[in-house]
């Protein structure tokens, strides 16, 4: 639902930072609207987490406007794939940091969850064009894979370390809220040389982005303080959004599936499968 909000930004011209800074404070309304309690809250210094918050926050509003120009400039598939290969970086830290058992069953199914993602992205004619701006945009290709990748990091290093145990919805909630502070700082400061007004649109598509985007990352920590390894959590959610959204496109938009893509939800499945066994 992000990358398809995103996509949305440039079809009706939104602006990006408007509806991210929009979106960031919807996440910290729908936590405490869906939680029947105030998700922000003075008590929230006294969190561990609290200063791993506001540094996660800076790298939160910086990456989301990277992924948001990325899928504008690369388009989604591009995107996409080197937004989920960042599964790699919390799965490398929890093996060889944290000590999480690493066998045969887990390493093919990370190996299958790769080649998925690769298989069911692999393009067709149409999209042949995406990978040759590569050349002009690879920066925005890096920075996103490495963006994603520290932020899975410190989500799961907060949740290993205990730092998120029983206060997740405020964890969550105060890391968009900080997010949205911060971004709302750097557009008051853009405004000095070039002021630009909130539109209705910008409104509305920040809060299209701002529920999915809060469920994304509470879902999240729910998962790894519930004991799952990080090393299984990212690799299954990764390639389980793209099988999602593969699934999705033949069933809702009659989309062809190649039998390339067949074989990469295939392999997704199979992945799935020896993570979770």
């Amino acid at each position: 639902m992000i990358a398809l909000v995103f996509k949305g930004f440039e079809r009706y011209g939104i602006h990006n930072l408007h509806a991210i800074i929009i979106n960031y404070f919807v996440c910290a309304i729908t936590a405490s609207l869906i939680f029947m309690k105030p998700a922000i809250s003075p008590s929230m210094v006294q969190y561990k987490w609290f200063v791993p918050a506001i540094l996660l926050a800076v790298l939160f509003i910086f990456i989301f406007n990277v992924v948001a120009s990325s899928v504008q400039k690369l388009g989604v598939l591009v995107t996409t794939i080197f937004q989920k290969m960042s599964m790699v970086f919390p799965s490398i830290v929890g093996i060889l940091v944290f000590n999480e058992v690493f066998n045969l069953s887990k390493g093919l199914g990370i190996s299958l969850a790769v080649i998925a993602i690769l298989l069911i992205n692999y393009p067709s004619k149409k999209n042949d064009g995406e990978f040759t701006k590569l050349k002009k945009w690879w920066y925005l290709a890096v920075l996103t894979i490495l963006g994603s990748g520290i932020i899975e990091i410190g989500l799961y290093m907060i949740s290993a370390y205990g730092w998120s145990d029983g206060s997740n919805v405020e964890f969550t909630a105060s890391l968009f809220f900080f997010a949205g502070c911060l971004g709302l700082i750097f557009y008051l400061i853009k405004s000095i040389k070039s002021p630009t007004a909130f539109t209705w649109k910008d409104v509305l598509w920040g809060v299209l982005l701002g529920v999915p985007n809060f469920f994304s990352i509470y879902w999240i920590m729910v998962m790894l303080e519930r004991g799952m390894d990080g090393s299984v959590v990212f690799p299954i959610l990764n390639v389980g959004i793209i099988v999602v959204n593969a699934l999705m496109g033949y069933f809702l938009f009659k989309e062809q599936v190649s039998g390339i893509r067949f074989f990469g939800v295939i392999c997704a499945l199979i992945a799935i499968a020896l993570l979770v066994s």
